[in-house]
């Protein structure tokens, strides 16, 4: 039976990511500026991933594919304070029905995205994908603010109980 994943396992693989890739010159730190090098790592390894045999890709893909997959989603999360990790599917083997909510209506798959750009090999870069979804939790965000502002009574009507 597969080990069940947790949103903490999730965390502590994107710390991974920023801790083993950070350099002096360059910080992990959870922004869009990140995806950048992330797309550079991704198009190293697809250089360097020919070389292995059919099992041994398969098996560095998938790991690549969960670590990226954590970093993008807690990037979000980190973005985002009501954005939460559903995993409606906890076996590693369902990684792909794994996704960050950011409310009611809006959804984004990084597993599902990271699995595109690194065992399908799209061309689309993780740089474009996080100024997407960046740009919906700023839509997301604003549209919060709105809401709250139309519920609150005007400073006119202190009084007012009601």
């Amino acid at each position: 039976m597969e080990k069940e994943v947790t949103a903490q396992e999730l965390k502590e693989n994107a710390k991974w990511i920023a801790d083993k890739f950070s350099t002096e010159a360059f910080k992990f730190e959870f922004e869009l500026t990140d995806f950048n090098h992330i797309d550079q790592l991704i198009d190293n390894f697809h250089s360097q991933i020919n070389e292995l045999d059919e099992a041994t890709r398969t098996t560095k893909s998938m790991n690549l594919t969960v670590l990226i997959g954590s970093y993008l989603g807690e990037a979000i999360l980190n973005k985002h304070a009501d954005a939460t990790w559903v995993i409606e599917d906890a076996s590693p083997s369902k990684i792909g029905s794994i996704y960050i909510k950011l409310n009611d209506e809006v959804k984004t798959w990084p597993f599902a995205k990271a699995y595109k750009r690194i065992v399908d090999k799209t061309p689309e870069r993780f740089t474009n994908y996080a100024e997407e979804v960046f740009e919906q939790i700023k839509t997301v965000h604003n549209q919060k603010v709105e809401a709250e502002k139309a519920k609150a009574k005007p400073f006119w009507k202190f009084w007012d109980k009601k």
